[in-house]
C-alpha cells in the first residue's frame, strides 16, 4: 500500500468510514494527543532527511504527557541515579557520551537509507529504533519519540506502521522485548515482535 493511498484515506477521514480511519483510531492514546503529528507523518516525505532533522521535526511537533512542546536538548544527568529497580536505566547512555552515540546513530540511519532489500531494511530500522531507546537522549518523551521515528522509517518504504499496544494500552510485551535488546543485546525478540505487529495490523484492516 503506497504512501499516496495513505494520504488519500486520510483526506477522507471525516467523510467516510475506512480501514485507515479505523487504523488511526486504534492508535489509542498516542493519536488522541498527537493527531496532528500523525497527520504530518503521513503526508510529508522524510526520505531525504537525516536522523537529526527527523528528530527535530518530531520533537517540535509532538505533544508529550509532561511537556506541551518537547525540547530538543539532551539530558545532562545519569538515569542510573534514578530511584528505579529496572535494570534498563543502568544500561542507558551516560550523558557525556550521548552526542557521540547520536552521531553514530545518524551514520547508521544514513546507511539504512541505502539498503534496498526490504527484509534487511526492516531489521535495521528496528535496531535503530532500539538503539535510540537505549541511548535515551532526552529528558522526557524518549519512548514516544522512538515510536514516531520507527513510524517514519517504515513509511519511507511504504510499510504501514504497526499498532504496538492493545486496547488497554498494554505495553508490557513491547517493553519486555525492548529490554531484552537494551539489557542483553538480543535483537531477535524485538525484531520478531515488531514484524508480527506489522502483520497483524495489515491483517486486521485488510491492507495488502
Amino acid at each position: 500500500m503506497e504512501k499516496k493511498v495513505f494520504i488519500e484515506c486520510y483526506n477522507n477521514f471525516f467523510n467516510s468510514i475506512s480501514n485507515f480511519s479505523k487504523y488511526i483510531m486504534n492508535l489509542k492514546k498516542d493519536i488522541i494527543t498527537n493527531y496532528n503529528m500523525y497527520r504530518e507523518i503521513f503526508i510529508n516525505d522524510f526520505s531525504d532527511y537525516n536522523l537529526y532533522k527527523i528528530l527535530d521535526f518530531i520533537r517540535k511537533n509532538m505533544v508529550n504527557k509532561m511537556l506541551v512542546k518537547c525540547d530538543n536538548f539532551y539530558r545532562e544527568y545519569d538515569l542510573e541515579t534514578l530511584k528505579n529497580d529496572s535494570d534498563f536505566f543502568k544500561v542507558t547512555s551516560k550523558p557525556q557520551f550521548i552526542n557521540e552515540e547520536m552521531d553514530n546513530l545518524n551514520k547508521e540511519y544514513n546507511n539504512l537509507k541505502r539498503i534496498t532489500n526490504i527484509e534487511e531494511y526492516l531489521n535495521q530500522a528496528i535496531i535503530i529504533f532500539q538503539k535510540f531507546v537505549k541511548i535515551h537522549p532526552y529528558k522526557d518523551g524518549n519512548g514516544r519519540t522512538s515510536r514516531f521515528l520507527l513510524d517514519i522509517m517504515l513509511l519511507n518504504r511504504d510499510i504501514l506502521p504497526p499498532i504496538l499496544y492493545n486496547s488497554n494500552y498494554d505495553r508490557v510485551e513491547l517493553d519486555n522485548c525492548s529490554h531484552e535488546y537494551t539489557i542483553r543485546n538480543n535483537s531477535c525478540q524485538i525484531i520478531n515482535f515488531i514484524k508480527n505487529k506489522i502483520g497483524l495490523t495489515n491483517e486486521e484492516f485488510n491492507i495488502k
